[in-house]
């Protein structure tokens, strides 16, 4: 489909910038037809709108056909009530302005500043509307899917992509991890980035699972060369029949008072257990983990700490949930952080599995402790580059 072909469904007859624009559809055009998270185009006097169809409603224009509805048996007369009685509008939401001058057209699509003339023509989007706002698949831009009710093309400019923060929200069932795993193949494809992977569930690395519960390939056994599997339940991978390149094994010494900062809430720490953490860090060093958990009561505690013992108390609980996960240990035989920087420097992928630990606490803990530590490595490095005007490293992504 072209501009010039493209399907008129009315035009706009009222509405705002925070609201969107009321659209009155064409007798022509079936309410019916009409589906909310369609793309359409609306064509003001000066410029070209790109939105949305938001929501879908029915209008009369005599209230008393509400109260006392016509014979419509007859297809004749329901054809008549439907042009002229009758009608449905559309709420359309604008997000863009497309194209309607040459100067439009070189600046590429733009934020969206105001609302078109009442009675602009509103279209549904064309190919060529939908290639000026998203551009057409090459060496950077990823084919990701279709909009609703359409064949065109949707492709995503990576780079851009991965230089910002992105999410994906839908309820279960609709295929977030399924759309997840489509753009971290992408990004390998393009070589957007190089990720790092925090996989919860087991479905990035070596297999997942659609709909359906059939077993798929996931991005290890797609990319063999260009993915590393790191995991922190090795007995989980090995019925798994899982081949890991590395079993991360987080030491107590790594964990440091930021890390508990973020799990809080989740081990039910109070605010002055949250500042012991950092009086015991800054007089036991690395060690203060383990130290306090050793501390029987408060006359053990060093000189000039003023904890009280319900405050203990409070944090040796909390810390005591952490000292049971059984990938953290006293003395870990390599560091993880080391390794999956080499990996990243070497621009490999690494997915990170978690087994059985499906924990929320786990989670927060290892994807926090190692995000940190990476983010802080990455930005020294990157400072260094710019500083000696060499090459950056790879840019990375963390997917959470």
């Amino acid at each position: 489909m072209t501009q010039e072909n493209s399907v008129r469904l009315g035009i706009v007859v009222s509405g705002s910038l925070n609201k969107g624009v009321e659209v009155r559809l064409d007798s022509s055009a079936s309410v019916e037809d009409m589906a909310v998270g369609r793309y359409v185009t609306i064509e003001g006097q000066k410029r070209r709108f790109f939105g949305m169809i938001t929501d879908i409603s029915l209008g009369v224009i005599d209230q008393k056909l509400t109260l006392t509805p016509p014979d419509v048996s007859d297809p004749f007369m329901a054809e008549v009530l439907a042009g002229t009685s009758t009608y449905g509008t559309l709420q359309v939401s604008s997000y863009l302005t497309i194209g309607g001058d040459a100067a439009s057209l070189l600046e590429g699509a733009q934020p969206v500043k105001t609302v078109p003339s009442h009675f602009s023509t509103v279209n549904l989007a064309s190919q060529t509307d939908v290639e000026l706002v998203f551009g057409k698949e090459d060496e950077k831009k990823f084919y990701i899917g279709t909009p609703l009710d359409m064949e065109t093309k949707i492709c995503l400019d990576l780079p851009k992509l991965v230089e910002r923060s992105n999410g994906i929200f839908g309820k279960s069932g609709t295929g977030k991890t399924f759309l997840t795993r489509i753009l971290l193949i992408g990004m390998l494809q393009k070589s957007a980035a190089v990720n790092l992977i925090f996989d919860m569930h087991s479905e990035y690395g070596w297999a997942g699972t659609n709909e359906g519960g059939r077993t798929v390939k996931s991005l290890k056994q797609l990319f063999p060369e260009q993915v590393a599997v790191f995991t922190l339940d090795e007995e989980n991978s090995r019925r798994r029949k899982v081949s890991t390149d590395f079993v991360v094994r987080i030491g107590y010494d790594e964990i440091e008072p930021e890390d508990m900062v973020l799990l809080r809430a989740t081990l039910n720490l109070t605010d002055l257990a949250v500042e012991a953490v950092y009086q015991l860090s800054r007089r036991f060093g690395k060690n203060w983990l383990q130290s306090t958990l050793d501390i029987k009561d408060t006359e053990e505690l060093p000189e000039g700490l003023n904890i009280h013992e319900s405050t203990l108390l409070n944090l040796q609980r909390g810390l005591a949930t952490i000292n049971r996960l059984p990938f953290l240990t006293a003395h870990p035989l390599d560091n993880a952080v080391g390794r999956i920087l080499e990996h990243l420097d070497r621009g490999i992928n690494v997915v990170l599995e978690f087994g059985r630990y499906t924990d929320i606490t786990a989670y927060i803990l290892v994807a926090n402790l190692l995000t940190r530590r990476i983010y802080t490595q990455y930005r020294e490095r990157t400072e260094k580059a710019m500083g000696e005007n060499s090459v950056s490293p790879h840019p990375p992504v963390i997917t959470i």
